[in-house]
């Protein structure tokens, strides 16, 4: 398919930003557009663009104070990763899944006896993270393709766009098409 760069240039400055929202997954293009506006946990954060075959792409990816990456392609999927460039969660079609022991697995809402809702976790089939490799190679292609077009702009909060750019260079090649699954969802550079 053909590729044709989008612009989006600007950076803003994040005290110039309203803090009093948090980061939540964006589920709509309206809550999209306000990730890169209020999207506070993650404190260095771009968003660029790129049409392809005719439909416009447009990804958010950020770093949280730890290092742990954030890249959200429209408004789903969402992968994250932790310092070491290991995956240590997705949100992927309104499905949570979390890194447990080296592989992913998906967060499931249980009623515990007394009737409050807790998440426990399913292993996924070979097939099921063979989808969610798939989506993320795409998106790692896809993605890295437009940050290394000069001629995609890139819009900013935290950092200069230059910087924001050569920062997620490393970061993809770092992650890689096929990433490596943490030992525990949590942000820290755990194997």
């Amino acid at each position: 398919g053909s590729f044709k760069a989008a612009t989006f240039g600007r950076y803003v400055r994040p005290d110039a930003l309203d803090h009093d929202r948090s980061l939540t997954m964006a589920r709509n293009e309206q809550e999209r557009e306000d990730l890169l506006a209020e999207g506070i946990q993650l404190v260095r954060r771009g968003r660029i663009s790129m049409v392809i075959q005719d439909v416009e792409i447009q990804w958010l990816a950020g770093w949280r104070p730890s290092g742990a990456l954030s890249v959200f392609e429209n408004s789903d999927p969402v992968f994250q990763f932790n310092a070491s460039s290991r995956l240590r969660r997705v949100f992927k079609d309104a499905v949570r899944y979390a890194a447990h022991g080296g592989s992913l697995h998906e967060l499931v809402r249980q009623p515990d006896p007394s009737g409050r809702l807790r998440l426990e976790r399913r292993a996924l089939t070979g097939d099921e993270s063979a989808v969610i490799a798939s989506r993320w190679s795409r998106i790692f292609h896809r993605l890295t393709h437009a940050v290394e077009d000069e001629r995609a702009d890139v819009e900013t909060v935290g950092i200069e766009p230059s910087l924001w750019r050569a920062e997620m260079i490393a970061a993809l090649q770092s992650i890689g098409a096929i990433y490596r699954v943490a030992n525990d969802p949590s942000e820290s550079a755990n194997c």
